[in-house]
């Protein structure tokens, strides 16, 4: 989310501007001196060339991170005469809610088989309006409310901050609903397990953030950080879109969150923007507000700010086939396990006959904690199994546990 920071009485929020035009000419920095020589087959920067985003070298295939950031190039049918009409879309994206706004996974065999890193181009995607098109040099971070300095930032200020790089597994809170769904049927749209995926995201901590500006403390009146987005991107209320995080977590750095301006040392592209990431929290929160609001999604006893633990099983696939006459090999079953507020996967395990018995799988970490002793990547976790031991079982359960279990 494009983002204006903006603190409240009561609260730190930050809210997304309106662009000034959507291609206005220029983007107020000089284009960076190159003698790079484009390969055959390159393809150059979508947001250095549409979004006026510093300039990025090409990719070709001959490049080692071709296969990660692999370039959508078509406009999807789909987008076609909708706000989103100007942005190409990888083509292995699986559409969970029609046409518009793209609210999109990529199926399990993808995401697995990508390992440990996502490419952004199958990054979950969760919308609820159109991606905001603004251009570099037009994009603004506003800060004010209960803070010593209320500011303004360019995009060139911003990223002339002091960033870090950090792994970060993100997931939708309805990640896996649609199973739920199948039993009793929720509000919300059929996510399947796919909604999860792992990026390094560079960008400013918003502890620091907060630091520069001199945001107030709870003790002084400050409870909440509120990010608001722009009026008019969304179609229903006053077209805002908003979210928070309580100051307690906003302020501490062992909690990682970002505004992040890259994905994969390359520049935010599309559908991701530049945004708050909160790693091991629910990406979408109720904002702290003021206003007289009885229904449940404002009631504090209805809030979860840390991810459940959750896992899935990837490899046998629903109604996947094993043949038989492989019997002499074992078959790998895989899948991923992650758990919220920083807490570490300890143990994932498979059963075959209902629940009587469990087999204990192996646990692939890909990275170690944070300073803090934070995990906030997920796991994968694999065990082999004899495939005549499948052929007896109706069903196979996993479940998985954290450090605080």
């Amino acid at each position: 989310m494009p983002a204006e920071v903006s603190f409240s009485a009561g609260s730190v929020e930050v809210h997304a501007p309106l662009p000034v035009s959507a291609f206005a000419n220029g983007n107020g920095m000089q284009p960076h001196q190159n003698n790079f020589t484009a390969k055959p087959g390159a393809v150059p920067s979508f947001a250095h060339t549409v979004l006026g985003a510093p300039y990025e070298p090409p990719l070709s295939p001959e490049d080692p991170d071709w296969a990660l950031h692999v370039p959508a190039t078509v406009v999807d049918a789909k987008d076609q005469g909708t706000a989103d009409s100007w942005i190409p879309r990888d083509p292995r994206i699986l559409r969970l809610t029609g046409r518009h706004p793209l609210n999109c996974e990529p199926l399990m065999h993808h995401l697995l088989a990508a390992g440990f890193i996502t490419p952004p181009s199958i990054h979950y995607v969760r919308n609820h309006g159109p991606a905001p098109c603004i251009r570099w040099g037009e994009h603004r971070l506003q800060i004010n409310g209960l803070v010593d300095k209320p500011m303004t930032l360019t995009m060139d200020e911003l990223v002339a901050m002091p960033s870090v790089t950090l792994p970060m597994t993100l997931v939708c809170c309805g990640n896996r609903r649609k199973e739920e769904n199948m039993l009793k049927k929720t509000i919300g749209f059929n996510w399947g397990p796919g909604a999860v995926s792992t990026s390094y995201w560079t960008g400013v901590r918003l502890c620091d953030l907060l630091q520069h500006v001199g945001a107030k403390g709870p003790k002084e009146g400050g409870k909440h950080v509120n990010f608001v987005g722009p009026q008019g991107e969304l179609p229903a209320g006053d077209g805002t879109y908003g979210t928070s995080i309580p100051m307690g977590k906003a302020i501490d750095p062992a909690n990682d969150i970002l505004v992040a301006y890259k994905q994969e040392d390359h520049s935010n592209q599309k559908a991701t923007g530049h945004t708050r990431k909160a790693p091991g929290h629910t990406q979408g929160r109720p904002q702290d507000t003021h206003k007289e609001d009885h229904s449940w999604w404002y009631k504090p006893e209805y809030i979860i700010n840390d991810l459940n633990i959750n896992s899935a099983i990837a490899h046998p696939w629903h109604d996947e086939v094993v043949m038989l006459k492989d019997g002499s090999h074992p078959f790998t079953v895989k899948g991923y396990a992650y758990a919220g507020g920083g807490h570490k996967i300890i143990r994932c395990e498979i059963s075959l006959d209902g629940g009587t018995s469990w087999r204990l799988a192996n646990i692939r970490r890909f990275f170690e904690p944070n300073d803090y002793g934070k995990h906030w990547c997920w796991v994968h976790w694999d065990i082999q199994v004899p495939v005549f031991d499948m052929f007896m079982s109706k069903e196979m359960r996993m479940r998985a546990w954290d450090d605080t279990q």
